[in-house]
């Protein structure tokens, strides 16, 4: 069994992501993380319609949003190391975890 795997993928939009990712994360009992949950709270306060150039400080935003999404999962999602069930992360498990770089 495949365990502590982070994988991310990118490409060109419509290019089948995220149901590749789905499905890999029921092949690996994993937990998939979209995207969509990160940018669209920024994006959609901006009203971007994806034609315009955004300002630079829009990635700051989104970089905030997705930390706060990492954080999360890592201390309260992560599975267990003894169980595949979904239950708050031992602290040697965030650890193990716990992102490269911020």
């Amino acid at each position: 069994m495949v365990e502590n795997v982070f994988v991310l993928m990118l490409g060109f939009p419509g290019g089948g992501k995220l149901t590749i990712a789905r499905e890999l994360g029921t092949a690996l009992s994993g937990q998939v993380i979209d995207n969509h949950w990160i940018n669209n709270p920024i994006l959609a306060l901006l009203a971007d319609d994806g034609r315009r150039t955004l300002p630079d400080a829009v990635c700051e935003q989104t970089a905030k949003v997705r930390q706060a999404v990492l954080d999360t999962w890592q201390h309260f999602v992560l599975p267990s190391p003894t169980s595949s069930s979904r239950t708050p992360a031992s602290k040697e498990t965030r650890e193990a975890w716990r992102p490269t770089s911020r």
